[in-house]
């Protein structure tokens, strides 16, 4: 049954303390013996989390704070037995891990034998440690440790390393490294001294796998060794949701073995990663399934070591760039027409085949008003898509269907992209995504463009305004009023940044969203958006965006000047070297930006952005002591027309602004944003 369940402090219900008392008295068996003072105490200063129904106690979480490390030591967790299984205990520990928000994690001591240790693997805390517990003779407690950074706990183990390609390996491949026997062999051979360029990650699961050991000392000592490795990083409901889509599609008996497998692949997947070692025959005749559908090459170690220089010549393969890839659009035809159902049947959503081919005669029987296109990257599918401009003003997606390799949702943006720009270009107001089987990542990407869903279908509202308007003249227009306001009620973000970024490339003046010219060097314009230039042929006339629709650029110091959720003005320094420099090329959304030691933040953003070590080592003068700015920033376009420096050094004294050549960043209004953003013919 389904209950209204309220999280609390002990503070905004202090009579309910008689309770608590009393509910743990009647679980100190399982809990251990709490003295009544010692609950007046821990209540005094707030550390009881309650669950209420009413003025029902229902369940509640004790904890302390030790402060001298930062963190939180769960004592108590107890929820009534007439409301076990409803969900009480979830609500408590995701407080739990709001209050510990921001620290050095939260831990506690379970006894190994309580059923209770599945909900703390359920929520993403792993054993760390053990010892004998002293109630009960021969009885285990084991360490349970949970951390907002997944590998928070060996930050001082891992330099940063982004030259080197992620691999993640399985527990029978971990255990290997350790064995010594000729079964092991094949896996020991990754730590070979030669074997440089690869790094070797582990994932929590490895954890679990260690805790069901039956020998303390090799528990201990796996757990020692396990820590040598860094662990991929993700986020923990993602995980689940790889994880039951890897339940439809890898066939077999429920064991705790094969769940463990199914957890490795889908950290690793989350993680980013492009490579998973084992030697299991059930994951590696799998393999193909796994690699077309999420973009993961599961390999044993021998084809690892094979592999190893077209894996590290394969630049293109890192989610965050598109190197040297071969990227080429095409018409669909006959040859291209056979491949659709191979790569672009979702049969683990539930869709048909037959179905599927239904939708297909229904595109294809009108190839003069239906656009159907595919995007091959090194001559394999990445993304398919088939769109019509209808009747009624709108621009009809009836495909949108990206496989899981590791470019198709970094292509799958710049194809957004393309239609969006196509519809404005031809003067549609809407653009409609038809596809029933939509990816959870697909809808994910649009809805960063600003796309809300209504009746099954994704829905995008764009206006070609070069000049931009004010919110109030959209708002007021009856004409527009009705596409307008489902937009607004969709985002959720009621700022005026966030309702600018739902009606993108659409800017709004005098909302409040500030604007900044910020400089950078030619070199790093030209690797983080200008390098569009060498690729926009190979799409045709539509106007595009980088590659990498989210990105990072770093700056030395330790002063901002810049705010989040503003507009960015992208002023390239002046260098010969590079054509129409000394001049502001693009205009972005800049998101948030932060300030911090080096080695921290580049471990934090490396995803995103295609800066080395080396770069932000030398930034800083190899002083990692000394603060750098990372500013997250997206939805980049390019004006075709630069306004070079005079240019823009008029328009600001036009506004009462002196000469100035952008060695920090400079706040603008809007009629100066106006100004730079309308004079110039944006890229087509």
């Amino acid at each position: 049954m389904d209950i209204d369940i309220k999280i609390a402090t002990i503070k905004e219900f202090p009579m309910v303390i008689t309770q608590v008392k009393n509910l743990g008295d009647r679980n100190s068996k399982t809990l251990g013996f709490l003295p009544s003072g010692a609950f007046e105490d821990v209540a005094s200063k707030g550390l009881i989390l309650i669950a209420l129904k009413g003025e029902a106690l229902l369940g509640y979480l004790l904890y302390r704070e030790v402060k001298r490390k930062n963190q939180i030591a769960i004592v108590h967790l107890c929820v009534d037995e007439l409301f076990r299984g409803l969900g009480v205990a979830e609500k408590l520990i995701n407080e739990i891990k709001s209050v510990g928000k921001g620290g050095n994690g939260i831990f506690l001591w379970c006894r190994q034998d309580y059923e209770i240790v599945d909900l703390w693997n359920k929520h993403g805390f792993i054993v760390r440690d053990e010892k004998p517990g002293k109630a009960q003779v021969g009885s285990l407690l084991e360490k349970w440790i949970y951390t907002d950074e997944m590998n928070a706990i060996q930050t001082d183990l891992w330099q940063p390393s982004a030259s080197q390609t992620p691999v993640v390996i399985d527990a029978n491949t971990f255990f290997d490294l350790r064995a010594d026997d000729d079964e092991s062999k094949e896996s020991k051979a990754l730590l070979s001294d030669w074997i440089q360029d690869i790094e070797l990650f582990v994932t929590k699961e490895l954890f679990n796998e260690i805790r069901r050991n039956g020998h303390r000392e090799t528990r201990s000592a796996c757990r020692q060794y396990a820590e040598t490795f860094p662990l991929i990083q993700a986020d923990e409901r993602k995980k689940e949701n790889i994880k039951k889509r890897l339940d439809l599609l890898l066939n077999g008996a429920k064991t705790r073995s094969f769940e463990s497998d199914k957890s490795h692949i889908a950290w690793a997947i989350c993680g980013g990663a492009d490579y998973f070692v084992t030697r299991d025959l059930r994951l590696l005749n799998a393999s193909q399934k796994i690699t077309d559908i999420f973009g993961l090459k599961v390999l044993r170690p021998s084809q690892l070591i094979i592999r190893m220089d077209s894996i590290l010549n394969q630049d293109s393969y890192r989610p965050n760039k598109l190197f040297n890839s071969e990227i080429e659009i095409k018409k669909i035809g006959s040859k291209e027409y056979n491949k659709l159902a191979e790569f672009f049947l979702y049969d683990y959503l539930g869709e048909k085949k037959g179905r599927f081919q239904e939708g297909l005669s229904n595109v294809f029987s009108d190839l003069l008003m239906n656009t159907s296109e595919m995007v091959e990257v090194d001559g394999v599918p990445a993304v398919f898509f088939s769109y019509i401009f209808n009747c009624f003003g709108a621009q009809e997606v009836n495909f949108l269907r990206a496989t899981k390799s590791p470019l198709s949702l970094t292509v799958l943006y710049k194809i957004v992209v393309i239609l969006i720009n196509k519809a404005i270009y031809n003067g549609f107001l809407i653009t409609v995504v038809q596809d029933e089987f939509l990816r959870e990542e697909v809808v994910d990407v649009l809805e960063e463009f600003g796309f809300y869903r209504t009746s099954g279908k994704m829905v995008k509202v764009h206006f070609a305004q070069n000049k931009p308007p004010s919110l109030k003249d959209f708002s007021n227009n009856k004409n527009l009023i009705d596409l307008v306001e489902p937009v607004l009620k969709s985002v959720k973000n009621k700022k005026p940044y966030y309702i600018e970024r739902a009606f993108w490339p659409c800017k709004f003046l005098n909302v409040g969203v500030p604007n900044f010219i910020i400089s950078i060097e030619p070199f790093w314009a030209k690797e983080l958006f200008d390098e569009n230039y060498a690729v926009s042929d190979l799409f045709g006339p539509a106007p595009e965006l980088i590659l990498n629709h989210r990105n990072v650029y770093y700056r030395a110091g330790a002063k901002s000047g810049i705010e989040a959720h503003s507009r960015i003005l992208w002023y390239v320094k002046y260098n010969n070297a590079y054509p129409n420099s000394g001049a502001i090329r693009a205009t972005s959304l800049l998101e948030d930006f932060e300030i911090g030691r080096p080695k921290k933040l580049f471990k934090k953003y490396m995803k995103y952005g295609v800066y080395q070590w080396e770069n932000i080592y030398s930034m800083v003068d190899k002083d990692l002591d000394k603060d750098i700015m990372a500013i997250q920033f997206h939805s980049t376009e390019m004006l075709k027309t630069p306004i070079d420096f005079h240019k823009i050094n008029a328009i600001l004294k036009e506004y009462g602004i002196n000469s100035n050549n952008f060695q920090s960043p400079l706040k603008v209004s809007d009629d100066v944003f106006n100004e730079i953003y309308s004079n110039v013919e944006l890229s087509n």
